[in-house]
């Protein structure tokens, strides 16, 4: 797990977020207990432009993690920003 976030943290430092997003995606496959990685999978693609999959990311951890504050923080932030949902994004930061 820590090989795949330290891995995929280079990659967010390079700025090879296609190359970010394939590791963190592997690492979650193999370790989907692991809660970290939903949050840096969702940051991924999120620095990619690719909000709709960062959303999914940090839902599909939610399903697992209901009450993950930092899950539930991103998520928020996440429709706050975009302006949709925003009794959601309220409820949920």
């Amino acid at each position: 797990m820590d090989y795949h976030r330290i891995k995929g943290q280079i990659y967010v430092d390079k700025g090879d977020y296609d190359n970010a997003v394939k590791i963190l995606s592997k690492g979650l496959t193999d370790n989907p207990a692991e809660v970290k990685l939903y949050i840096d999978l969702a940051l991924a693609h999120d620095k990619n432009g690719d909000k709709p999959n960062a959303e999914a990311v940090v839902e599909e951890g939610l399903k697992s993690f209901p009450e993950d504050p930092s899950l539930l923080n991103f998520l928020g932030y996440m429709y706050a920003e975009q302006g949709k949902r925003l009794s959601e994004a309220k409820k949920t930061y």
